[in-house]
């Protein structure tokens, strides 16, 4: 996850044998966020991603009725 100056953190590890196809992330309302990914095999990491932006938002409120 891209905190917004370019400094990634990683959301299950550099090194993580997981399984997980998704994750929860926690994050701020209207602030923008970078994601990437890479996989791992018997050969090893592959190249990370292309990074997605994704903008953190609520849902909104129900319309008044007319």
């Amino acid at each position: 996850m891209d905190d917004g100056a370019g400094n990634f953190t990683d959301i299950h590890g550099v090194s993580s044998d997981t399984l997980a196809l998704s994750a929860l992330v926690s994050a701020k309302k209207g602030i923008t966020y970078g994601f990437r990914y890479r996989a791992k095999n018997i050969y090893g990491w592959s190249d990370f991603s292309p990074i997605t932006y994704i903008l953190a938002a609520s849902l909104p409120s129900t319309p008044s009725k007319p």
